[in-house]
């Protein structure tokens, strides 16, 4: 009977030997599973997802890069050079960084305006936007490059001007990507109400900038 009872308890002790295995095998699999996991969510980075374009950050970051290329002439050159990416992009920008290069001329042109945005959403791309800016009493004021005065305001009428724009996901901001278009009067069937008058002018070499 004791010999009996021996080989029961030590059959019993085996079995129970064998579970705690098991159980302890199956703990550190759950346990390392888990530490893997956590491990590959911290070295994943998180890809945020693509920006909706927001009307009114659009409108914004647009009439800011207008004024400042409204401005940028009466910048020194280190500074025109530092701020442009802040507000151009892609194509507008390496354009203009190329005019950096150029002999600078005897008179710039200002664009004075007012503008009344709209904006086309691309297809498939939330990174670009149209921008349509309807212009009106649009006049050219001319600056002298030597003394920064004006020298002559001309009155251009009505304009619509089609510009593209690209959000730059490091500065989180919308950028002048590149000049599209002018439509043409009465694209909206809204004829123009100020016909192209010149006011004062003069007969030289200019460029033209908008703000």
């Amino acid at each position: 009977m004791l010999t009996q009872a021996s080989t029961y308890y030590d059959s019993m002790t085996l079995i129970l030997i064998i579970a705690t295995l098991f159980f302890l095998g199956v703990w550190g699999m759950v346990v390392y599973h888990v530490i893997r996991s956590a491990q590959k969510k911290r070295q994943t980075p998180t890809l945020s997802p693509a920006p909706k374009p927001s009307t009114h950050h659009v409108q914004a970051d647009y009439l800011r890069a207008i004024a400042w290329m409204g401005k940028n002439h009466f910048l020194s050159h280190s500074t025109r050079l530092t701020e442009a990416p802040s507000y151009l992009y892609g194509v507008f920008l390496a354009h203009y960084l190329t005019s950096q290069n150029t002999p600078t001329p005897p008179f710039i042109g200002v664009l004075r305006c007012i503008h009344t945005l709209s904006i086309q959403l691309i297809a498939n791309d939330p990174l670009r936007c149209l921008v349509i800016d309807n212009q009106i009493t649009r006049r050219m004021v001319t600056y002298s490059t030597t003394t920064y005065r004006r020298v002559a305001t001309q009155d251009l009428g009505n304009s619509a001007i089609v510009y593209e724009m690209c959000y730059d996901t490091v500065s989180n901001r919308w950028k002048l990507n590149r000049f599209i278009q002018e439509l043409p009067h009465g694209w909206n069937g809204i004829k123009s109400a100020y016909p192209i008058e010149l006011v004062t002018g003069f007969h030289t070499q200019d460029t033209g900038h908008d703000s």
